[in-house]
């Protein structure tokens, strides 16, 4: 294992945590200088999602409050939305009325943040790794 403290590497725990600042700031930038319409919010949620993980593998790797094994799970929580938003933000950037993706993506989204939130053995263990 690599060890961090003496290096920035490209998954080190001082640029997790530098990426997480940044999408903050860039959420709040979003909330305070655009309108929050379907794709503000859409935008809003994907930068705090990407946040969210980037907090958490930061602290898998500091060990920081809630059991490293937690904060995993709200990682992969949190990565786990990312794909239906995704498609949402591309359906509203497309202006498309016709979704067929959407549904499907939002629910198979939810059956996973359900197990990896909800069942104990869906995450066996932890690592700070890149």
């Amino acid at each position: 294992m690599r060890d961090y403290k003496n290096g920035m590497f490209c998954f080190s725990p001082p640029i997790m945590l530098a990426t997480f600042f940044i999408e903050m700031i860039l959420a709040a930038v979003v909330v305070w200088r655009y309108k929050l319409n379907p794709v503000g919010r859409l935008v809003v949620a994907l930068l705090v999602l990407l946040a969210v993980f980037q907090m958490a593998e930061y602290m898998v790797c500091q060990a920081v409050g809630l059991e490293p094994l937690a904060w995993s799970r709200i990682g992969y929580v949190a990565i786990t939305l990312l794909p239906p938003l995704g498609i949402h933000l591309a359906y509203e950037l497309a202006g498309s009325k016709k979704r067929p993706l959407l549904i499907p993506a939002y629910v198979t989204a939810g059956m996973f943040v359900v197990f990896f939130a909800l069942i104990g053995n869906s995450l066996g263990a932890q690592a700070c790794l890149g």
